[in-house]
């Protein structure tokens, strides 16, 4: 296998031996695309793009969620949560606040709506 280290100008192409199986790993979203490309995914969707199928496999590459956000939990003294400011009572003075004044919680650009949809 053949690689360049990245984050360096110029870098050399550097090469890697194995005497066995490699398996790579790029998380959620490579891995799934390194497998189809060593041949291991839907037989019918490699073979259209030219794929050797090495192992038919429908599930590899399917039902890809995107997570928009990462919660991180920190504890904090003296400092109210996220939590805490979007219970009931908190909320609405939190809509309050922006109602009237334009700041607080629901000002930032990353105060969080979810929503789910489901069909039938």
């Amino acid at each position: 296998m053949e690689y360049r280290l990245t984050g360096k100008k110029h870098a050399p192409v550097e090469r890697a031996y194995a005497r066995g199986e490699v398996i790579l790993c790029g998380g959620v979203i490579n891995s799934p695309q390194l497998l189809e490309l060593s041949g291991i995914g839907d037989q019918a969707h490699l073979q259209a793009l030219g794929i050797q199928v090495r192992q038919h496999l429908p599930g590899v590459g399917e039902n890809l969620q995107d997570h928009l956000t990462i919660n991180i939990q920190q504890g904090l003294d003296g400092v109210p949560t996220f939590y805490e400011e979007t219970r009931p009572l908190a909320l609405f003075k939190n809509i309050v606040k922006y109602l009237l004044k334009g700041r607080g919680l629901l000002a930032h650009p990353a105060a969080p709506g979810r929503g789910v949809f489901a069909h039938a």
